[in-house]
């Protein structure tokens, strides 16, 4: 994996930018403790589905950020979403304060829709922003000492901050990490706007892309429900349980990832995290048949939970270190299927809560009865699903190719050429009859149908998917059908490797 065990040991600590990240994904985390505590508990008693429907709000905002990657790219522009973000942790910050000062349930609902906008679109730039580090083991720190942070500070937030100070917090964080994330992920995003759209581009290197139906997503919806559940399971007040030994035990995942030299450290996470989940999804009834007030159940799920945050990141860098094009897609899919995941869970986690105080054995019927949904799923979808495998097996696209590509597209245009966007402008095309006759004879020994090799001949030519689907008037979905079929039949894994073979 390009990158990924670069350095080892505490040498890898001693970077001032890794540490900024660090101090952006607790703050994060942070911020969103503090709007369980102070914000949402103001509003539960009046306006109880707030916090769900704000976090159903993140999921449309990320589905959103997906489908323009997909589809419409120049929408894309560092500067104009991080002055977006700036402005919205404002007007959630002033929403807040009028707010408390008038006692107004409508504008605390506002400013829970405002931060949760804010908040997506600030996770979208610090995405860019990991694909800055050296390795994934550099991203894992990250993550896992975000955590850790996080964890140390949420205690002292709860008993000193009183709500004013965390009204200031959570603006001044937002405002901050929105200008460092803006300014660090403006190359990265800069590059994705300025280029083809990913769908189009995924037309001639699907393996180079992650489909939104791949088993990854449902893993996410999977463990973000089960931690949505730990969320609202025996909450007071209307904010989580409080617990503290997560955060010292989160550290252990990261001086595993730093220390240990394993080729499929993130499968080992994900086992890991399946085994903690599982545990606390088994706890939970014996608890509740016990009568017995313990915070142990959402310890541990939400610690499987943490260690699966830091594994998806991985994924999420991992693909964006092989092809930044599709690092976005996979994110903003990534996350719109977490918050969809955490709204169900906590729905069930309230509906839990409803029946421990009539009905235990009711409630202990409702734990198991996730239990059972987690074990299931897992059995039926993830005996050899691979998240290894999901890395590694997104073919690598680099920005050089596209961008020259792109050039040699453009040039092809003006001069009425048949050099495509994907050829490499260093290589010579053969004559045109020349790329007939070679794609006749490999279209018969490979047993190409006659439509395949009528597409073969303009893939060979250097035109793109979008022209193939334009030129012959069908969808994406078949013109994608048919690109694939053409690419393994042939054995060959993207566009470029397709020419090369021809010439």
């Amino acid at each position: 994996m390009e990158g990924k065990r670069a350095t080892y040991g505490f040498g890898l600590l001693a970077s001032g930018y890794l540490w900024a990240c660090v101090a952006v994904f607790a703050a994060l985390r942070l911020s969103g403790a503090a709007v369980n505590h102070f914000l949402y508990s103001a509003v539960a008693d009046v306006f109880g589905p707030a916090r769900e429907i704000a976090t159903l709000l993140g999921a449309v905002v990320y589905f959103a950020y997906a489908f323009v990657a997909l589809r419409n790219p120049r929408s894309l522009n560092a500067k104009a979403i991080t002055v977006l973000c700036v402005a919205a942790f404002g007007l959630f910050g002033a929403c807040l304060a009028a707010a408390n000062a008038f006692a107004a349930p409508a504008l605390f609902v506002l400013a829970l829709m405002l931060r949760t906008m804010a908040s997506a679109s600030l996770v979208v730039l610090f995405g860019f922003c990991l694909l800055r580090l050296d390795s994934l083991v550099h991203v894992a720190a990250v993550i896992a000492f975000g955590f850790l942070f996080n964890y140390l500070c949420t205690p002292a937030m709860r008993i000193l901050a009183s709500p004013v100070t965390a009204i200031a917090f959570m603006v001044a964080a937002g405002v901050l990490c929105s200008l460092f994330c803006g300014h660090f992920a403006r190359e990265g995003m800069d590059r994705v706007r300025l280029s083809e759209s990913a769908g189009d581009m995924e037309l001639d290197d699907p393996w180079s892309f992650v489909q939104p139906s791949h088993a990854l997503f449902w893993c996410v919806l999977l463990f973000s429900t089960a931690t949505g559940f730990a969320l609202t399971l025996g909450e007071v007040g209307n904010a989580p349980a409080q617990i503290t030994i997560e955060g010292f035990a989160i550290v252990l995942v990261a001086l595993y990832l730093v220390f240990v030299h394993d080729e499929k450290q993130e499968d080992t996470l994900f086992s890991f995290a399946v085994l903690l989940v599982a545990a606390g999804l088994l706890v939970a009834p014996l608890t509740i048949q016990m009568d017995v007030i313990s915070v142990a159940p959402n310890t541990l799920i939400r610690f499987g939970g943490d260690c699966f945050t830091v594994l998806l990141w991985l994924v999420i860098a991992g693909v964006g270190k092989r092809n930044l094009f599709g690092m976005l897609p996979v994110l903003g899919f990534a996350q719109a299927y977490g918050s969809v995941g955490t709204t169900l869970g906590a729905m069930v986690g309230h509906a839990t809560n409803g029946y421990i105080a009539d009905n235990t054995m009711a409630a202990a019927a409702v734990c198991l009865g996730i239990a059972f949904v987690f074990f299931a799923f897992l059995w039926a979808g993830f005996r050899t699903f691979s998240f290894t495998e999901t890395i590694n097996g997104v073919q690598k696209l680099s920005v050089a190719d596209v961008e020259s590509g792109a050039a040699a597209d453009g040039a092809a245009s003006e001069e009425g050429g048949e050099v495509g966007a994907a050829a490499d402008s260093a290589s010579v095309q053969p004559p045109p009859d020349a790329i007939a006759q070679c794609c006749a004879e490999l279209a018969a020994e490979h047993g190409l149908t006659p439509r395949e090799t009528e597409i073969f001949q303009m893939l060979a030519r250097g035109r793109n998917g979008r022209f193939i689907m334009e030129h012959y008037v069908i969808s994406r979905n078949t013109t994608k059908s048919h690109i694939k079929h053409i690419y393994a039949k042939l054995g060959v894994h993207s566009h470029q490797e397709l020419i090369d073979l021809v010439q």
